[in-house]
């Protein structure tokens, strides 16, 4: 799980160490509100946001059935707040995560560095 995808700068760095902070925080996952964390969902909706999809092909066919979250800016705006604040202390806007993320998938580190969820 975690060979060859943790970042120089990672803090959890053992699969066992990383299942269970994800088990912890896994409610700020419910990217659509739903009330449940899908890989088929949220999970799909995360990775969409990280490849740069907005509007409909962020949401399209990626929304539960009970989802109270819908809207596609709403929902960029709820995974950009998940993401670290910059060194001026904010946190990016829309589309600064996607260039991050890129950055990082390009670099081979951890994805885990980019997600505010501690």
């Amino acid at each position: 799980m975690v060979a060859g995808a943790l970042g120089s700068d990672a803090t959890v760095t053992s699969a066992a160490a990383i299942v269970a902070h994800l088990d912890t925080h896994k409610a700020a996952f419910d990217i659509d509100g739903d009330g449940s964390t899908l890989p088929l969902t949220d999970g799909l909706l995360i990775i969409r946001y990280l490849f740069g999809f907005q509007g409909s092909a962020l949401v399209a066919g990626a929304l539960g059935d009970s989802a109270v979250r819908t809207d596609a800016t709403a929902l960029i705006d709820l995974l950009d707040a998940l993401q670290p604040e910059t060194s001026g202390g904010t946190a990016s806007g829309s589309g600064e995560i996607q260039r991050s993320v890129q950055k990082t998938i390009s670099s081979r580190r951890s994805l885990t560095s980019y997600w505010r969820i501690a």
